[in-house]
């Protein structure tokens, strides 16, 4: 059942980037798809998360993760601007030190 759900979701992101399900929901799938290995559709669940609840208490969470996988997909440039927007959006997160680590390259 699960893999049903990924699948449609990875449908729904084809359809429109921003995808995105209730915030407890749109986690697990996050999740789920990060554990499977499936970055693009990772990134985009993240995004969607991001972009739709912003004041969800994840959401910093969600920001860093981000940055990481579009670090790990090569785009430095796009993981900064994530690790800068979580330091400006979300200062008291406690997400935040580990984006100052990565900016400093740690």
């Amino acid at each position: 059942q699960a893999d049903q759900a990924h699948e449609v979701y990875r449908t729904l992101v084809k359809l429109s980037k921003s995808a995105c399900l209730r915030a407890d929901r749109q986690i697990r799938m996050a999740r789920e798809l990060d554990a499977l290995g499936d970055g693009v559709t990772a990134l985009a669940a993240w995004c969607a998360m991001v972009a739709v609840h912003p004041t969800h208490p994840q959401t910093p969470h969600a920001l860093l993760r981000c940055g990481e996988l579009y670090s790990q997909m090569g785009r430095d440039d796009w993981a900064k601007s994530c690790y800068d927007a979580l330091i400006k959006r979300y200062p008291n997160s406690d997400a935040t030190p580990t984006a100052h680590a990565r900016l400093r390259g740690q």
